[in-house]
């Protein structure tokens, strides 16, 4: 699935000058962890590329596509191996797409089998993003983005490699400024995306999404290095592997059975409460798929009554750093998918700072609490069967004194960071990118920032 993905332009306006030759790269970190690296040399007619990516294991795309000489693409081609360069044959992994007029002509793969579709596009056709977990060309956004901006349009379309999507996937553009735009989310948050003067993509930020990305552009990167150093940590047990794995706690408390699914994300060198989890903002309680919960009997939760049943559970972390637990009817959904019309309650949270750090949540029935550990944080709700007798308290690590508790909740938050990349030698790697000492690029602007650079959504 990477770079399996075409970005639909423009007409013949969008594509009235030759595509601007130039080499480059691209670096994706979550924290403190490489994810993604994207190497690239482009002349006025064609394109090539590679993208390695590590998540859940090391996959190298290479990607070429041909232009014509009014700008316009021609042909697509990708294809997908592991890191011993077998091909991948899952759904997306490789293709090609083939331009000709109004229409793209899709050559596939379809349950291993190859699959020919012709599909109409209006609006002509740029090839990029594949699914950001599995891996992304970023020069396919500055240059989808770049002909939106010149034809004076408010979108850009998305066509998958995939042989069950029929129509082009419109996606909201905004330009707050001339070298400036963000994209929307699924109608939750945005992406924003920084050019330089000749309209070259300087770094992007996705911190405002799920995926919380970090994007710089470099001078020159040995992607095929990356490749052979994330291969030999996968190889030895020690990859990135799943970024946030599926989990389950299970527990019994007053003879009643309780059970919670979610997903673990790991710190990554991050501040976790008011950064990662954005303060007024609801919470999934972990990530990816929403977390579920289910009870075999009525219990009470907080003092709050919670019916037999299966429910999601969310969390908004307050203002003034206190946070609520958020039980929701709604099951079966995705973390994206919160209703707050669906809310059964919101129970308050007691909160204790410690001075040790847990880097990948955990969330736990456990001594009649339901207890959920990341960061330097632990928060915790009393959790009884309806009407049983309340227990007596058990023996909790102390709190960190208020100061402590101040200092823990300031801390900076991580720039982009090379030294993750950990023995890999990337001396040739120049980022073109600058931060403030607190590690905040304050350079980002946008009328949906602050004026730190986050995202307010």
């Amino acid at each position: 699935m990477a770079v399996a993905c075409a970005m639909l332009a423009a007409t013949s306006p969008a594509f009235a000058r030759e595509a601007r030759a130039q080499t480059g790269g691209f670096v994706v970190t979550l924290g403190n962890d490489t994810l993604h690296a994207e190497s690239f040399r482009q002349s006025s007619r064609l394109l090539e590329g590679v993208i390695v990516t590590r998540v859940p294991a090391t996959r190298i795309a290479r990607y070429r596509m041909t232009y014509g000489t009014d700008g316009r693409p021609i042909k697509y081609e990708l294809t997908t191996t592991d890191a011993l360069g077998t091909p991948l044959t899952y759904a997306g992994a490789s293709g090609s797409l083939t331009f000709t007029g109004d229409s793209v002509v899709r050559e596939t793969l379809e349950k291993g089998v190859s699959a020919s579709q012709t599909l109409y596009a209006p609006h002509g056709a740029f090839p990029s993003p594949g699914l950001p977990y599995i891996g992304v060309s970023y020069l396919m956004y500055e240059q989808a983005i770049a002909a939106a901006r010149l034809r004076g349009d408010s979108a850009i379309y998305l066509l998958g490699m995939f042989a069950a999507q029929k129509n082009p996937q419109r996606s909201r553009v905004w330009f707050p400024a001339s070298d400036s735009a963000e994209l929307d989310y699924f109608g939750v948050a945005r992406s924003g995306y920084r050019f330089d003067a000749s309209g070259a993509l300087i770094r992007a930020d996705w911190r405002g999404t799920t995926y919380r990305y970090r994007i710089a552009r470099v001078r020159e990167i040995d992607v095929e290095a990356l490749a052979r150093a994330w291969h030999d940590a996968d190889s030895r047990g020690v990859g990135i592997g799943a970024l946030s794995p599926r989990d389950s706690s299970r527990g019994v408390v007053d003879g009643a059975e309780l059970s919670v699914q979610y997903s673990r994300p790991a710190r990554r060198g991050r501040s976790v409460w008011g950064d990662v989890v954005k303060s007024d903002v609801v919470w999934r309680l972990g990530a990816d798929m929403a977390t579920h919960f289910s009870t075999s009997a009525d219990m009470d939760i907080g003092g709050t009554q919670v019916p037999a049943g299966r429910y999601t559970l969310w969390m908004l972390l307050k203002g003034d750093g206190s946070g609520e637990l958020i039980v929701n009817k709604r099951v079966n959904i995705f973390g994206t998918q919160y209703d707050p019309r669906a809310d059964l309650a919101r129970i308050p949270l007691q909160r204790v700072d410690t001075a040790s750090e847990v880097e990948r949540m955990s969330l736990s029935v456990l001594d009649h609490s339901l207890e959920v550990a990341w960061g330097n944080t632990i928060w915790r709700v009393p959790v009884r069967r309806a009407n049983a007798p309340t227990p007596a308290p058990a023996a909790r690590p102390p709190a960190t004194p208020a100061s402590g508790r101040a200092a823990a909740q300031s801390g900076a938050v991580e720039g982009v960071a090379f030294d993750s990349l950990r023995n890999v030698p990337l001396a040739r790697a120049t980022v073109i990118v600058s931060a403030s000492p607190a590690g905040r690029d304050t350079a980002f602007r946008s009328v949906f920032t602050d004026d730190q650079g986050h995202f307010r959504m």
